[in-house]
């Protein structure tokens, strides 16, 4: 281990200064008072160049705390802040773990009843950053994971009485992983996913743990708004929303999925929705399960296009279109052994209605997707209930929507996207079938519907129909 470090304690205050390399650094300081105590802690390690700067101060009402980590290789620092008094036991913490350029500034305070911090996070290749509160009320934490890639992140949290935490993340790689949650009051807010291919993800979250507090939720895939929520009280019933989509760019396909679910039981009594369940096997057997289906037996289910100007611009036929999508719907009918979608009046038109609000309608339609976001061909948004009916949740509704950017045939046009074969695809979805072709296993099958698209595929493969029939019998 090569290293020089500087200690010196002055006036209550620590300084530290790490050049070269640094191996498994920890120093913590603590106070305590009448109220309580106090107390901070430093931690990092540098495998090959880099500065470390940071100082801890006491004094009789607490301490405050700043670190400072710069460096390359392998490295890992984090920051904790914590008070214990009457009101009990605060926590708060921020750290990062990367085997690149990877930096952190963090700065806090703690005293026995209430603490705060602030950080930054930036990292290049494969990176991991965390932060995370606890208080009496509850916690909030945030854990984002980047493979080959970049990511930046800012955080602040105020702890006392309640916990707020506010935090903002941007990330690209060629895959990114995410999970943010708020527990309190016996109920669970969690949002969580990521993307494979290249496509950049954002992501900003407000939490209030306290009784009554909630989690706002936006985030965004190559610029496109994916999730906007607001998680409050979940009321009579566990409800959550996925939004998942195709996404064509330099780096070939690729695809994303955010899930938000909001829970009445704390987060130690049950897992969020696992993103798949995969079964092994041959061809019957290429395919995943999401965990949803339609519970009611002959679903009958109805959908409305968007008759707009955005399905005009595309020079596209409305009836066309209806038509494209009702042979898509039916075309999963035919491997059911239930009536999934409506035999009259299955695909009505509306005019004003916006894709992609929850509002008790299945909407399908086109946008102008941000320039940003060109590279996403279509999305789609499944709420359904976290009430299990013979091991599945329960859909309640969908919304699908295709990118204007790209051009769209119901003839099977040369140079453009289906759309029979992609509306195919995505009501595969709230249907209860994944995405296979992120699956190393399953990838290669290229008969089945849930597979990448690579042209006019209007029929599904034997993956896809042994999925259907082991959800709707």
């Amino acid at each position: 281990m090569n290293h020089v470090m500087r200690i010196c304690l002055i006036a209550s205050v620590m300084v530290m200064v790490c050049s070269l390399s640094c191996s498994a650094i920890k120093s913590s300081f603590g106070v305590d008072n009448q109220e309580g105590s106090a107390s901070a802690t430093h931690r990092f390690s540098i495998s090959s160049a880099g500065v470390v700067d940071g100082d801890i101060s006491l004094s009789s009402m607490g301490v405050s705390s700043r670190l400072s980590v710069d460096g390359d290789g392998e490295v890992f620092a984090s920051e904790s802040v914590s008070g214990s008094g009457e009101g009990g036991l605060h926590v708060l913490g921020s750290g990062v773990q990367g085997s690149g350029q990877t930096r952190l500034y963090s700065s806090s305070w703690a005293t026995a009843g209430a603490s705060g911090s602030s950080s930054q996070i930036s990292g290049a290749g494969n990176v991991v950053s965390f932060s995370q509160g606890t208080g009496p009320c509850g916690e909030s934490g945030q854990r984002a994971t980047v493979y080959g890639g970049v990511l930046s992140s800012q955080s602040s949290m105020e702890n006392g009485d309640e916990l707020l935490a506010s935090r903002s993340m941007q990330m690209s790689g060629e895959a990114v992983e995410l999970e943010a949650i708020t527990s309190s009051d016996g109920s669970t807010r969690l949002v969580s996913g990521g993307v494979d291919g290249g496509a950049s993800l954002s992501l900003d979250t407000r939490s209030l743990v306290a009784p009554g507090g909630g989690m706002t939720v936006r985030a965004a895939v190559d610029g496109l708004d994916v999730l906007d929520e607001y998680l409050g009280d979940p009321g009579s019933e566990d409800m959550a929303v996925t939004a998942s989509g195709l996404l064509l760019g330099g780096e070939g396909l690729g695809s994303y999925r955010m899930s938000a679910l909001n829970l009445k039981s704390p987060y130690s009594a049950r897992r969020p929705v696992k993103s798949s369940t995969q079964y092994l096997g041959g061809s019957s057997s290429s395919y995943i399960l999401t965990g949803w289906r339609f519970n009611t037996l002959n679903p009958q289910i109805r959908m409305r296009l968007i008759n707009n100007r955005y399905l005009a611009a595309e020079g596209l036929n409305a009836d066309q279109v209806r038509g494209a999508i009702t042979r898509a719907a039916e075309t999963w009918d035919a491997a059911s052994r239930q009536n999934l979608f409506a035999d009259s009046s299955m695909v009505g038109f509306d005019a004003t209605r916006v894709s992609g609000n929850y509002d008790g309608v299945n909407a399908i339609g086109w946008a102008a997707f941000p320039y940003t976001s060109k590279s996403v061909l279509a999305s789609a948004k499944t709420w359904y209930s976290l009430s299990k009916v013979g091991g599945y949740y329960t859909v309640r509704e969908f919304d699908i929507k295709f990118n204007n950017y790209h051009s769209w045939s119901t003839s099977g046009a040369s140079g453009r996207i289906d759309v029979e074969s992609v509306v195919l695809h995505e009501l595969g979805h709230p249907l209860g079938l994944g995405d296979i072709y992120n699956s190393a296993l399953y990838r290669r099958d290229p008969s089945q519907v849930m597979n990448s698209y690579s042209g006019i595929k209007r029929t599904l493969g034997n993956g896809d129909r042994s999925a259907l029939l082991k959800l709707y019998g």
